[in-house]
């Protein structure tokens, strides 16, 4: 029980984290340039956070400093005037995503674990839903289900810029996965060695 209680958690904790960080993404796609100040009020009007605004700064800022990282912002700027925007691989990507050129890379080696996109995208929205399938498998995802895509390797980044593209939040899901039912196709399917024959 104390296990899964502990799971959840963890989980919990880092589906918010994707949140914030799709949040300032889409912030940053919409905008062009995102001012570090008015972070944290701006993604939590997307968010539509609960109050507590020192903690949730300070996550906004963690995912801010996360995304620099990783090379899809930049800083520009110092002080008050200190402000984050699209590098030039994030807006790449962002270019690719919207003309549904984006691929993935299959040349490295796999870590064996699945990633899986999941998302439940209303009927009022399906020009986003058919552009999101589309996407997905334009970039090298195999389908599992009408609204379940399966990859093997690493792309969280790449799934954010697509839910920021097209603004899609809560109603994606990127999980990752140790094993899937009937993976022999998918092994087939991606060329790779199955470790467990």
């Amino acid at each position: 029980m104390e296990e899964t209680r502990a799971i959840e958690q963890r989980v919990a904790k880092r589906a918010k984290k994707e949140r914030i960080q799709s949040a300032i993404l889409q912030t940053v796609a919409t905008a062009g340039l995102l001012i570090w100040a008015l972070a944290a009020p701006n993604t939590l009007k997307l968010l539509h956070y609960m109050p507590g605004t020192g903690r949730r700064k300070t996550n906004v800022e963690r995912s801010l400093k996360r995304l620099i990282e990783r090379g899809l912002l930049e800083e520009v700027g110092k002080g008050a005037s200190r402000s984050v925007r699209l590098t030039k691989q994030g807006e790449l990507l962002v270019a690719k995503i919207e003309l549904g050129k984006a691929r993935l890379t299959t040349s490295r080696k796999w870590d064996g674990r699945w990633r899986v996109v999941v998302f439940d995208v209303p009927e009022k929205r399906r020009a986003a839903r058919d552009r999101l399938r589309s996407v997905l498998k334009m970039i090298g995802f195999a389908k599992v289900q009408s609204s379940v895509w399966i990859y093997p390797y690493e792309c969280e980044d790449i799934v954010r810029l697509i839910k920021a593209n097209f603004i899609l939040g809560r109603e994606v899901l990127y999980v990752v996965a140790e094993e899937v039912e009937g993976g022999e196709r998918y092994f087939r399917r991606f060329g790779i060695s199955n470790p467990n024959e």
